[in-house]
């Protein structure tokens, strides 16, 4: 017996189902089969089940494809679990049919046009994307147009006259397999096998119960009522409307209708005439279910009426209640004849935003106000629906993850979205692109800093290993045979080289000489981790060559090898994608097995189906209790929460813009109750309106964030708004139309002062948001100190050389990275590509290693430079760019020779470990480039390389004063520049102690609060105050100007670190400046001076 039961609300129905089930129960083995759409229903009738009747057990919850596929089997037991004319084996077979066919000179008859577009795609993975839009054409039709196939098989050309290849090309498909049946001819036999005995239908099912499914196919809709002739079929059908509702049209469909062929003066009349028993929201919006309503009240069955009005006096319960009835307010119905709503009434709210950050931002705000008015409401009373999960869930993140312990809220994202948050997937996909391309720096090093491939690896420092990677100066490509075809002059910056200088480095000793091709400090826990580099990349070679095609066992092989390789070592959650990795393997090596196919496939190809295999594999839909679950509107869909909450409701987003398939043969001929997209999303609008018990929360974009201009909402929003505003007013009457009490538009950002009025209707409750607003409503800039008196930074009492100095050079940088700020803003570098143009960096390093090797009477050729140390650009203009820095090196020393240093002809001395009391700490390291000249006297060079500047010679101040105390004898330094020399001349020890125990004693100063030293800016204003006095007129402007800088020049307070810690200082105090410049540099320029010519005591 087939018997429907009709109601507005899911908990009425629920409670009749349990009422069946309690008072008429089934035998105690027999399981009671209860059909649903979705995992979510089933989720939550379980839930309720167990609420009315104490516990749920005992019950199955098949989907009805599945279902129906179990009917079919017990009838025909021939009949295997999957055939062949599954969606999944379908694409396999029309993928092989197309590859064949694109090689075919004469193809069989009416498959020329296909042939024709075949050949137009250009690629493999072109031809499976389309081999899967025809499967899911054949798919389509085996449920929708089964009379099509089964009319096709037999040669006729039904329905196929536009596209007649279709109908060809099945008939292909069913002669390769003429034993095994596709689903419409098996559906035409199974309906002979009816009425069922007894004892066949029970083997289906004891009772079956369909629960709030949205809509079925008519051949479906039969097999059950044929099924219904022998056990009790109950459909529990969700009808918006008790009415009858099944010639409800579109007020602009009516009037399409109304005008046709009238005359001009009967028009108005036509189309200002009411339309009685009707409701334009259940119209516009409810076409699907109306289709499947009508389709139920073709069949033979007893119905049973469960409509629920909704009690509560609220505007929301008031639009339930006009669906329900089917009532439509006339548009031209006076203000005082509306029903009046008080402003007071918080049950449905719009709010117009100006991003998806925004929106995300407000319900934030809005739910921690709903929770804080209804304290009696548990978190999981609260759905949040989105249209576009991809697009919201990194704001959901961002906001609702990182608020305040006080106004955290729990939130659960319902719906997974294809892999995304899946690192063992994801890396796995990576890696098979990977060996499809050149094995890019940027993609290798991308691979390590996935946790569970470096833990895979032995890595525990991907930044050491990454430091590795720069050192070995590796570009891309697996093998040393890949840069060949650059020619023979170049040196091929592949992983291979990369590994043959790791080994060396391990099997050969430091060396002095500075153009080896081995890396230093290759020892203890980094000869660990480059050890491990060396495996990783011997494990590279196992990916081979990516480009060549497999067959699909090759392929799974493949996949499993990697596996075993890159992940060995997953851990809890990464086992669990491990598994599911290899089930979508099992599952394509089964579904390829089953279609006979045996075509090579290229890397794309398998990758985009094997990332669609692991994306079923972990799909869900599942709730989690004690949270707010957040989800697209289809896996919620009718299930009722006290608020829910829809984002995303714009114009032109929702529904979705149509994108029908050309190909469809259905969109030729429609029927009642085929699938449609758009008309599926309007109802789904529709469901979350009348699921919603207490309030309904609607967001959408409503200003530009970038001019404020007017943005729309959905036609979806904008059709219940017309329907507000023609039955409802307010009853205060504060604005013209109700609609415009309940939109509510949102400020831009959310420090907005008003959002801080007591008693507005927005607002907001962050503390950070508060603060910032204070200080915009008070009119008055003001900072927040990046450090003060009231952080206590610890000083360290042992520090190297180069953090003391670069706490003296850079006191910003150094103060806010000691409480660990960090703002280095990294510049984009092409770390894959072959550069054509050395960088300033390597230039430098091309000079200094030329300038050493020099000094220690060795010349190397500019080809043996680039052959021993990998630099950029290589081959003619590599040699050209080493030969100039060669050049000016050479021109350099000769420069200094010629004033009289013979630095060619000082003895240079090993470098020198000091550790060195200073002040209250204690400063080690190593000096090198000592020497004792040719006069005996000690000597230190430094190299300033073009053009001396104020951080350099700051440095070299710095070790020149521990160089002094160090040693016994006096000290002379030296720096080159390309055309000068300069000299700082000996100090006594004891002065040189004190004036380092001042400095040490400034870098606790300026760990406490900021200063206003600037190294580059300061010295060139030291530098002109020793000049002439025209140069020292200049020296405050120039200072002034390099802190500040110009139109062309950036100005060293433009420096990331300075920036922030001076910030809200809105002048620059020039006499801070210049005491500081003195204070740092004046000591230095006391014995600072340029080298003209060296007399014979200037070393005495």
């Amino acid at each position: 017996m087939l018997t429907i039961f009709y109601s507005n609300k899911l908990e009425a129905l629920s409670i009749k189902l349990s009422a069946l089930l309690r008072h008429e129960p089934l035998p105690p083995l027999a399981k009671e089969q209860i059909v649903v759409e979705s995992a979510a229903m089933m989720q939550w009738l379980q839930g309720q089940l167990a609420q009315h009747m104490g516990i749920a057990a005992n019950l199955d919850f098949p989907f009805p494809a599945a279902l129906v596929w179990q009917i079919y089997r017990e009838q025909m037991p021939d009949l295997p679990r999957q055939t062949r004319f599954d969606r999944s084996p379908l694409v396999w077979r029309l993928y092989d049919r197309m590859v064949r066919l694109r090689l075919e000179q004469n193809p069989e008859f009416g498959l020329n046009e296909l042939k024709q577009y075949v050949g137009q795609l250009s690629n493999d993975h072109q031809l499976m994307t389309f081999a899967q839009l025809v499967a899911n054409l054949y798919d389509q039709y085996q449920i929708y147009r089964p009379k099509w196939l089964i009319d096709w098989r037999n040669g006729g050309m039904l329905g196929a006259e536009t596209f007649p290849w279709q109908a060809e090309l099945w008939r292909i498909l069913c002669n390769e397999t003429i034993d095994e049946p596709d689903r419409a001819s098996v559906f035409a036999d199974a309906l002979t096998h009816f009425p069922l005995p007894e004892a066949s239908a029970r083997k289906v099912a004891h009772r079956l119960h369909f629960f709030a499914v949205s809509t079925l196919p008519e051949a479906y809709m039969q097999l059950f009522g044929a099924l219904a002739q022998t056990i009790d079929v109950n459909l529990y059908v969700l009808n918006p409307c008790a009415e009858f509702w099944g010639d409800v049209k579109p007020w602009r469909q009516v009037m399409e209708t109304r005008v046709a062929g009238l005359s001009t003066e009967t028009l108005d009349a036509a189309t200002t005439e009411s339309i009685d028993g009707s409701n334009e929201l259940l119209a516009m919006l409810a076409r699907q279910p109306q289709d499947f309503v009508n389709l139920l009240q073709t069949l033979e069955a007893s119905d049973d009426q469960l409509f629920v009005e909704s009690p509560d006096d609220t505007l929301l319960a008031r639009l339930q209640n006009d669906v329900l009835y089917l009532r439509q307010h006339d548009a031209g119905m006076a203000t005082t004849e509306k029903s009046q709503i008080p402003s007071s009434d918080q049950s449905l709210t719009i709010h117009a935003c100006h991003s998806e950050l925004r929106e995300v931002q407000v319900l934030h705000d809005e739910l921690l106000r709903y929770f804080n008015q209804h304290p009696q409401l548990a978190w999981d009373d609260v759905a949040v629906m989105v249209t576009n999960l991809e697009t919201y869930a990194p704001y959901i993140q961002s906001v609702f993850a990182t608020a305040d312990d006080g106004l955290r809220l729990p939130f659960h994202i319902a719906e997974k979205q294809g892999i995304d948050g899946e690192p063992v997937k994801t890396a796995l996909l990576d890696l098979l692109q990977l060996s499809g391309e050149s094995y890019a720096r940027s993609s290798v090093i991308r691979l390590l800093q996935e946790p569970v491939i470096a833990r895979s690896s032995g890595i525990d420092d991907v930044n050491l290993i990454e430091q590795l990677i720069g050192e070995l100066n590796v570009r891309f490509g697996l093998y040393d045979a890949d840069w060949q075809v650059f020619g023979d002059q170049v040196v091929p910056l592949s992983w291979q080289q990369a590994s043959q200088r790791l080994v060396s480095s391990f099997a050969l000793p430091d060396q002095d000489d500075m153009w080896s091709a081995t890396l230093a400090g290759i020892d203890g826990g980094c000869a660990d981790q480059a050890g491990y580099l060396c495996q990783f990349i011997e494990n590279l070679g196992l990916l081979g060559a990516g480009n060549a095609k497999r067959s699909l066992n090759d392929w799974c092989t493949y996949v499993s090898v990697l596996l075993e390789r890159f992940f060995g070592k997953a851990e809890d959650q990464e086992e669990r994608e491990v598994f599911q990795i290899n089930e979508a393997l099992q599952q394509l090596h089964d579904t390829a097995e089953l279609a006979e196919f045996n075509q090579p496939l290229d890397l794309r190809v398998f990758v985009d189906r094997l990332e669609q295999a692991m994306t079923q594999a972990a799909s869900h839909h599942y709730f989690r209790p004690g949270c707010i679950n957040i989800a697209t509107l289809l896996p919620m869909r009718s299930i009722p929460f006290q608020r829910i909450c829809v984002l995303g409701m714009n114009d032109g987003t929702y529904p979705t813009p149509s994108a029908n398939n050309q190909l469809d043969l259905m969109l030729q001929t429609p029927k009642r109750g085929d699938r449609n997209k758009r008309d599926e999303e309007r109802y789904l609008f529709l469901e979350a309106l009348l699921a919603a018990r207490e309030s309904l929360y609607i967001s959408y974009i409503g200003r530009s964030h970038i001019d404020n201009s007017e943005r729309y909402p959905s036609l979806l929003v904008t059709e219940l708004l017309n329907h507000i505003d023609a039955g409802y007013t307010v009853a205060e009457q504060k604005e013209d139309m109700l609609s415009q009490a309940l939109t509510r538009r949102h400020h831009l950002q959310p420090f907005d002062p008003r959002y801080f009025i007591a008693d507005s209707r927005m607002q907001s409750f962050h503390p950070n948001h508060q603060q910032q607003a204070k200080i915009l409503s008070s009119g008055v800039a003001t900072s927040i100190p990046a450090f003060g008196q009231d952080i206590d930074v610890e000083m360290p009492t042992d520090i190297d050389l180069s953090a003391f100095c670069r706490a003296i050079v850079q006191p910003h940088r150094d103060c806010l990275t000691q409480i660990g700020i960090a703002l280095d803003v990294e510049e984009t570098v092409d770390e894959d590509n072959e550069c054509f143009v050395a960088t300033g960096l390597e230039n430098y390093q091309l000079l200094i290693m030329a300038l050493e090797r020099r000094l220690r009477g060795a010349s190397m050729p500019a080809a043996d430079v680039l052959t021993r140390y990998d630099l950029s650009p290589q081959a003619a203009l590599g040699e050209s760019t080493v030969a100039e820095q060669l050049q000016l090196a050479d021109a350099m020393i000769d420069s200094a020779d010629a004033l009289g240093l013979a630095l060619t002809q000082s003895q240079w001395l090993e470098p020198l470990q000091f550790e060195l009391p200073v002040g209250d700490l204690v400063v080690r390291g190593v000096l090198n480039q000592l020497a004792v000249d040719a006069k005996a006297a000690n000597i230190r060079l430094g190299w300033a390389g073009r053009r001396l500047h104020g951080r350099h010679a700051l440095r070299v101040w710095i070790e020149h004063l521990i160089a002094q105390c160090v040693l016994d004898r006096p000290v002379t330094s030296y720096l080159l520049e390309a055309d000068a020399v300069w000299r700082i001349l000996p100090l006594e020890a004891d002065d040189a102690a004190s004036i380092l125990a001042s400095l040490a004693m400034r870098i606790r100063e300026t760990r406490q609060s900021p200063c206003w030293f600037f190294a580059r800016s300061s010295f060139t204003y030291m530098q002109l105050l020793g000049g002439d006095d025209r140069s020292q007129a200049k020296a405050p402007f120039k200072l002034e100007e390099g802190i500040i800088g110009t139109s062309n020049v950036t100005g060293e307070w433009q420096d990331p670190y300075s920036f922030y810690a001076l910030r809200g200082c809105d002048s620059l105090p020039l006499p801070k400046v210049i005491a500081e410049a003195e204070a740092v540099f004046g000591p230095m320029f006391d014995v600072f001076e340029a080298v003209e010519e060296v007399s014979a005591d200037a070393d005495a």
